[in-house]
């Protein structure tokens, strides 16, 4: 048989495949009694139109090797901007918490994302777990931003599941399914938009900490020495009795960062200090309560510790950095004064402060040496005396009242 030949039998062989699967294309025939077999190539087609659509873009394993490489690695990041203890919890259950969310999370996605594992859902994976702890962690610090952000996610995703839900179905035979896969659908999307949300939450925050740009400030104008100001304990009592512990204990952070601003001023006045010093919140670690930056004439307070600590404590952290600020100005007026006079007693301690920060040590890898540092123990013995001044105004403006 040639070649020819060949061709005319597998035609015709093709044919009479054809013909048989249009017969049983409409046939069921049971084949034993536990097992039926159905033959329908173009009916399996049809059936896989109607079922669940696998839109994955990758295998389970590519999924979670993924997943789990870009958390640890972001856990990095938001481990040195973002972390911070939940309310009222302590360091450890806060990270216990946050460590049990990213677990979760995978497991969530990998049961419901079965049928849609792209780089949109791993990126929703990754984010929702830390952008869920920074909601809870951040909410009493930038209320209105958290608000107005979900809000606008919450809007986005019924909006597209209206539309998507309220679409005519043409094959009604088909209709429960059809439902099915478009809220299955809807679930993804608003998962993705919900998690987008949380993210430009977290940029925000973020962006300021990295950029050194305070988390929250005071809406009381900071204000530099003037002979003429007014900025004195006695002209602003009305604002000092709230360091009252009772009454400090009922303000947000945004009202007693306006008393430290208050109590900013009023220290920039008696010091004489010829800039602004303005006070705002930050994370500063675990162990570091305040901290002045002079380049930008800040003094922040930890965030942390401005919602829970002492008031007694807060109010020396501020008048501390606020006392450091004044140490820079000092530092300055030597530098530019001549020689013979950079003799003089006067400017002996300023000489020291000059060394220290050149060369400051933070305290994070020699305690000791820090404490130590002149311009701390000065620091820290302004602060102490400010304290005392501050609560005994407000006793004596108690005992007039009565």
């Amino acid at each position: 048989m040639g070649l020819r030949g060949v061709n005319i039998i597998m035609r015709n062989l093709h044919e009479l495949a054809k013909i048989c699967m249009n017969e049983l294309d409409t046939i069921h025939i049971p084949y034993n009694k536990e097992v039926t077999f159905t033959t329908n190539t173009r009916a399996k087609k049809r059936a896989g139109a109607i079922a669940m659509k696998d839109k994955s873009t990758m295998s389970v394993f590519e999924y979670l090797i993924g997943v789990i490489f870009y958390e640890l690695v972001s856990m990095i990041w938001f481990q040195n901007i973002l972390f911070r203890c939940l309310p009222e919890m302590t360091y450890h259950n806060s990270k216990l918490i946050l460590w049990a969310s990213l677990v979760g999370s995978i497991i969530f996605s990998t049961i419901v994302f079965k049928y849609n594992k792209t780089e949109w859902t791993k990126a929703a994976t990754i984010i929702a777990p830390y952008g869920i702890f920074t909601v809870i962690a951040y909410y009493t610090t930038v209320p209105l931003v958290i608000k107005n952000v979900l809000i606008a996610g919450v809007l986005l995703s019924i909006c597209y599941s209206v539309i998507k839900l309220t679409r005519k179905i043409k094959n009604k035979k088909h209709s429960g399914q059809i439902i099915k896969n478009r809220i299955y659908r809807c679930i993804c999307v608003s998962n993705c938009i919900l998690s987008t949300s949380m993210l430009v939450i977290m940029l925000f925050i973020g962006i300021k900490g990295v950029f050194g740009i305070a988390l929250q400030n005071s809406s009381v104008i900071p204000e530099a020495y003037n002979v003429n100001s007014k900025q004195t304990i006695n002209n602003n009592i009305d604002v000092i009795v709230k360091l009252q512990p009772n009454t400090w204990d009922k303000l947000n952070v945004k009202e007693k960062l306006d008393v430290m601003q208050t109590v900013a001023n009023i220290e920039v006045h008696y010091l004489g200090i010829p800039n602004e010093v303005n006070v705002g919140t930050a994370n500063l670690g675990q162990y570091t309560l305040g901290c002045y930056e002079d380049r930008t004439h800040t003094a922040y307070i930890d965030l942390q510790h401005i919602e829970n600590g002492s008031v007694y404590d807060v109010l020396d952290i501020c008048c501390h950095e606020v006392y450091h600020c004044y140490q820079h100005r000092l530092v300055e007026t030597y530098s530019s004064i001549d020689e013979k006079s950079k003799s003089l007693k006067i400017y002996s301690k300023v000489q020291k402060y000059m060394k220290e920060f050149a060369n400051y040590k933070n305290g994070y890898e020699d305690f000791c040496s820090y404490y130590n540092q002149k311009c701390e123990s000065d620091a820290r013995e302004y602060a102490e005396d400010a304290v005392f001044d501050y609560y005994q105004k407000i006793e004596e403006y108690a005992d007039i009242l009565q």
